[in-house]
């Protein structure tokens, strides 16, 4: 339902990276899908999520309208400092 984004995927669930996570040049990275409806049909929507660290943000919004649910999700790299293994922050 959404395209890739640019940050690549990291090898292991379970531990942390071998080397720093290069970040790059601090951008902020949209994706849009519409998914339509057919005429009738309502839904519940998921609650948004807004998430923010030091060197990253997060936020997926939902809304319903003319019978298409609108997804949008935003993901940006605040920092252009690598983040160090297993740290959680540059």
């Amino acid at each position: 339902m959404f395209p890739a984004l640019e940050f690549s995927s990291l090898s292991s669930k379970t531990s942390a990276p071998d080397e720093d996570i290069q970040l790059g040049t601090p951008r902020t990275l949209t994706a849009v899908s519409h998914v339509r409806l057919p005429e009738g049909f309502r839904t519940d929507l998921p609650d948004p999520i807004h998430a923010k660290t030091e060197f990253a943000t997060f936020d997926k919004t939902y809304r319903y309208q003319n019978n298409e649910v609108v997804v949008e999700r935003m993901c940006g790299a605040t920092a252009s400092l690598p983040v160090a293994p297993g740290s959680g922050r540059p």
